[in-house]
């Protein structure tokens, strides 16, 4: 039995998010939900996790083994899609890309074929600060 590696790297407090906190739940679950399935198929499971920000932003990396075929790359955000087969409901990116774009912020990925590895990564703007705080 192998057991999954995961990493966080965590350099922020996230003060001012733009997003209310139960959100920010259901955008990270999702994605770690579907990074941890795709850990299935590799002897070697991992994941990384990188919460930061830059400039007005604040960034979340959830990275796995493994790549999105090119051919499903443009379907993976429609509802109902889904790679789960039964398993599977084909909301939860949809979801992501919704409350994500509610937030004001992106969602891209980046599946690297050279690497076999995919990285998610969701940019939420930072909420300005009131005059004189």
């Amino acid at each position: 039995m192998s057991y999954l590696q995961a990493s966080l790297d965590v350099n922020t407090s996230l003060a001012e998010l733009s997003i209310s906190a139960d959100k920010l739940v259901s955008i990270l679950g999702n994605l770690l939900d579907n990074a941890i399935y795709e850990t299935s198929f590799y002897k070697d499971k991992w994941i990384k996790i990188r919460i930061d920000q830059e400039d007005n932003w604040f960034v979340f990396e959830i990275t796995n083994p493994g790549t999105i075929a090119p051919e499903i790359r443009e379907r993976i955000f429609e509802p109902g899609f889904t790679t789960k087969g039964q398993e599977g409901t084909g909301m939860g990116l949809f979801i992501v890309k919704n409350l994500v774009r509610e937030g004001g912020g992106t969602i891209s990925f980046d599946s690297r074929d050279d690497d076999i590895m995919t990285v998610f990564t969701v940019r939420l703007p930072k909420t300005p600060m009131e005059p004189g705080n």
